[in-house]
């Protein structure tokens, strides 16, 4: 590519539904008079299931999701015995060795403990990198906690102390890695990096103790022992290594497994070692004896991911794809199950202009249409490309190039993925929802955004340059030269007559829709703008972006005419009402606030979401929608 993104998949798995929805009531319109009492009024969706760990006398399972922590009852898994919250979306979760304190870490940094027994919050624990939380570990004696945070390219390892919340050491910078294991125990970290087969030991400082080399392919799991004293590394080509994590001196090798290890787990007491391999099962092995004494076929569902981790007496708990799963080592007698329904996180996501229809797309080239008040699915658009680009926005916003948008009068969906062998090459499908038919355009770009116009007749579609599609003809009949940075976001005036286009370089034009020339460009911002938005009677302009500000202009003349301040993150959604007077924004804490444009004045910020808002619209009986990464469609409104 002419610019270098990073690729990689993300694999999530998904929570069943959960149907903790409201209500639904008969809702007055959103106005600036009542927006002080808008309450959540229904939710659809569910949570997406991130990690998992067993208490440490097997007694209870903690489940990290998008929402909450859930602690479930090891014996009956469906049932949910308390529920954690913190208002973010968590990555990881950890039990502390006397099993009375339970930590939780969240998508952006943040770290939580609780009390096991009661729930209650014992700390709030400072964040300094707001970045993903991928393993916690505490101490034996509880009083510190250890931590990875950072993302699949590098990682930061902290230690907190746990009475004061504060970080007791860090390490001196980020350490590129691929797979990471963290052994409290034994003050060491391993590490392995996508350019080599090695294994590098670090100590809590990270500085470097020694390189393990042996591998001779790509490593996909790392674990050490309970005591530390141990390090088991699994590779692409199913071999697992065995090492001294003291002197790095290998102890053994176990190969010709059917499949790589996706997760390894010791047992508390260090003598077995169980390995979930990818869509081949679970094998356990007796260290002691250097035999595999079981071999579970099937028990890991065909999985692609998951979590592996022994609790007391010999009690695995196995978290992989579709189910939750506690097994007896070594024989695998089941004690339990969860299965696990897998609804898709969306990559990118879009509303219909009246707020009654949500598109999700999903990498490498799909799309589901669903109705946002009942969560209803109405159609289907996928592709059969492989192929998209990612780049990470102020090093913690994903944002992939599978772009989707809905028409104005329902009638048509369009998407964008990358075609096959050209990733500087996109295929832009636009299919119309009534009569089943569909169409596929190649564009020599890559493509980040499509906004329909109003009548429905042209598609924008913005990469490094804005492409504007007939959408009877298929044809690209203007091209628009933006700037340098890709457009994000694309938005047409309600009259059709002007387009305006904002991308990762701060630049905002307005474009003449009837023969493509510059209108007018607003000021340069610092950072990426990722949402614009025009008012109803086509006079503002709204734009909001990652300096977490979220702005109105005066299209007439490109001045200023608000500045709005009170966002605690980057902004990634905007809209305003049908009669204008107000604006929501949409964060990516999961924070929405609602604004009077008259004089800029937050009404409300409205609170539940726990993760990245990608999308809020008004509806037309004055509701609110959204939608986020945490999985839920919310509507909002006043009862």
């Amino acid at each position: 590519m002419k610019r270098a993104f990073a690729s990689f998949i993300v694999t999530t798995c998904v929570l069943a539904l959960t149907d903790s929805a409201l209500a639904a009531a008969p809702a007055t319109a959103i106005a600036p008079e009542n927006a002080g009492q808008v309450i959540e009024l229904k939710r659809t969706g569910g949570p997406t299931v991130n990690s998992a760990a067993i208490s440490p006398d097997g007694r209870l399972v903690a489940v990290a999701t998008s929402l909450a922590i859930e602690l479930r009852d090891a014996t009956k898994l469906n049932t949910i015995v308390r529920t954690l919250e913190g208002g973010v979306a968590f990555r990881s979760v950890a039990f502390s060795p006397d099993g009375q304190l339970i930590a939780g870490g969240g998508k952006y940094g943040d770290v939580f403990v609780w009390q096991t027994a009661d729930g209650q919050l014992v700390r709030k624990l400072e964040r300094p990198i707001q970045k993903a939380v991928s393993f916690l570990q505490f101490s034996q004696d509880a009083r510190s906690l250890a931590g990875l945070v950072g993302d699949v390219t590098e990682t930061s390892m902290l230690v907190w102390d746990v009475s004061s919340g504060k970080v007791a050491k860090q390490s001196e910078k980020a350490l590129k890695r691929r797979s990471a294991a963290l052994s409290f125990a034994g003050q060491r970290l391993a590490l392995t990096s996508w350019s080599d087969y090695d294994i590098r030991l670090l100590d809590f400082s990270g500085k470097p103790i020694g390189t393990l080399a042996g591998h001779t392919a790509s490593i996909s799991s790392l674990a050490f022992s309970s005591d530390g004293q141990t390090l088991a590394s699994g590779a692409s080509d199913g071999t697992v290594q065995l090492w001294s994590a003291q002197n790095g001196r290998k102890l053994r090798t176990i190969s010709n497994l059917p499949a790589r290890p996706l997760a390894l787990s010791f047992s508390s007491d260090s003598r077995l070692l169980a390995g979930l391999l990818q869509k081949s099962g679970i094998v356990v092995w007796d260290l002691e004896t250097g035999k595999q004494v079981s071999n579970l076929r099937g028990s890991s569902a065909q999985a692609s991911s998951g979590v592996l981790h022994f609790g007391q007496d010999d009690k695995l708990l196995l978290f992989a794809s579709s189910e939750l799963r506690i097994l007896k080592m070594p024989r695998g007698n089941l004690l339990s199950k969860l299965a696990l329904s897998q609804p898709d996180t969306p990559d990118r996501l879009a509303f219909s202009s009246d707020g009654e229809m949500v598109a999700r797309s999903f990498i490498p080239g799909r799309a589901k249409i669903e109705r946002a008040s009942d969560g209803r699915q109405v159609a289907n658009v996928s592709s059969d490309a492989c192929c998209w680009t990612l780049t990470l926005l102020e090093d913690v916003l994903e944002l992939v190039n599978v772009p989707v948008s809905i028409s104005p009068q329902k009638r048509m969906v369009a998407l964008s993925v990358s075609e096959r062998r050209e990733t500087d090459r996109s295929i832009v499908i636009i299919q119309d929802l009534k009569r089943g038919t569909r169409s596929e355009s190649p564009i020599a770009d890559t493509i980040f955004s499509l906004a329909f116009s109003p009548d429905e007749e042209l598609l924008a579609a913005g990469g490094y340059k804005v492409h504007l599609v007939n959408t009877r003809s298929r044809r690209i009949v203007q091209t628009l030269e933006h700037a340098k940075g890709v457009v994000i976001s694309l938005a047409f005036s309600s009259n059709g007559q002007l387009l305006a286009t904002a991308s990762t370089d701060g630049i905002i034009r307005l474009w003449q829709v009837a023969d493509g020339k510059l209108a007018s460009e607003l000021p340069k911002q610092e950072k990426p703008i990722l949402s614009v938005a025009f008012s109803p009677d086509n006079a503002l302009l709204a734009t909001a972006g990652a300096d977490r500000v979220v702005r109105l202009w005066r299209v007439a003349d490109g001045k200023p005419a608000q500045t709005l301040k009170g966002h605690e993150s980057i902004v990634g959604a905007v809209a305003f009402s049908a009669d204008g007077t107000i604006l929501a924004s949409g964060a990516l804490d999961g924070a929405i606030n609602l604004w009077q444009v008259s004089d800029g004045k937050l009404l409300k910020t409205l609170k539940g979401h726990t993760d990245n808002i990608m999308g809020v619209a008004f509806m037309k009986d004055g509701r609110l929608a959204s939608a986020s990464s945490d999985g839920t469609t919310r509507l909002w409104g006043v009862k």
